[in-house]
């Protein structure tokens, strides 16, 4: 096969990933919606309920819900999209490797499966677990303790893909 056939191979089987990507991210959403019991109205209350609200312990003030335990419906939606979407990425992984997919593709999907997973358990573990009974500074503490482990999880991430194509090229190195 020439250069020339295999770019465009490439390139065809990307076009392929992308409209299927695509596609599973419409079909996700659309079933998300269907199947969550008024979603569409409690996004819209999740995203009126938003104020500058003081991070606690410092004089800075940032966005978030005034009282983010109201919006478990919508962190619940979240942590379901995020867990499809990691098995979802594990899913593309496997084409493009059976595809022979250029290894900066493949190592990127080693770090969106870590990141999409990462979401999941992260929304779990801070947001849809949030209930009324606690305060509103422990609410709003837990509100901005995720946003900084998923900031943190981005990085792990980019680290995660990293390593995956550090090892693809040692491994091409001593072939």
């Amino acid at each position: 096969m020439t250069e020339t056939t295999t770019v465009r191979r490439h390139r065809h089987n990307e076009g392929l990933f992308g409209a299927l990507t695509a596609g599973f991210f419409f079909l996700l959403i659309g079933i998300l919606f269907i199947t969550i019991p008024n979603l569409f109205d409690k996004t819209i209350s999740f995203f009126q309920d938003f104020n500058a609200v003081r991070v606690s312990h410092t004089d800075i003030y940032l966005p978030a819900p005034v009282t983010p335990s109201l919006h478990t419906t919508v962190y619940n939606a979240v942590f379901q999209f995020s867990l499809v979407w990691a098995f979802f990425e594990i899913a593309i992984l496997i084409l493009r490797i059976s595809a022979g997919a250029r290894y900066r593709r493949i190592s990127r999907s080693f770090g969106q499966i870590i990141f999409w997973f990462g979401t999941a358990l992260l929304t779990n573990r801070y947001l849809t677990s949030m209930t009324t009974g606690m305060t509103l500074v422990s609410q709003q503490t837990r509100w901005f303790v995720f946003w900084a482990l998923l900031i943190a999880l981005i990085g792990i991430s980019l680290i995660v893909r990293a390593i995956a194509l550090a090892a693809y090229i040692a491994a091409r190195r001593y072939q």
